[in-house]
């Protein structure tokens, strides 16, 4: 269990570290935007790739710990992790942030979903 957790860790660090770095899709389709809130954005890719990760690691906590039934670990993962998103999302309204981005909500989502959805076990 340590090593799954500890491999997801390192991926997420991994991927900020080399968060410089263009994926394929983002070149093609979105040619290096400045704009943080568009759809295409890297930007969007971090929110996804973290709320993935996340999520597996609360499923996986509440799974172990808890007494709840499959479908309520779930959709208390993906409550975890959306709460997670929607604090960063507000600690972005302070003076000098970037603004609540209602795309970086619907990345955080998609992240979540995929990886409650999975119900990976370790």
């Amino acid at each position: 269990m340590l090593k799954k957790i500890l491999l997801i860790f390192f991926a997420v660090i991994l991927f900020e570290q080399t968060s410089n770095m263009n994926f394929i899709f983002v070149d093609c389709l979105a040619a290096e935007q400045k704009d943080h809130n568009k759809w295409l954005a890297k930007d969007k890719a971090k929110h996804f790739f973290i709320s993935f990760g996340l999520s597996v690691l609360a499923y996986n906590t509440y799974l172990k710990n808890t007494d709840l039934s499959r479908s309520q670990v779930q959709a208390a993962a993906f409550g975890t992790v959306m709460a997670v998103g929607a604090s960063k999302e507000f600690w972005d309204t302070r003076p000098g942030g970037t603004g609540f981005s209602w795309k970086d909500m619907t990345a955080d989502a998609a992240g979540a979903a995929l990886g409650v959805g999975l119900r990976w076990e370790f």
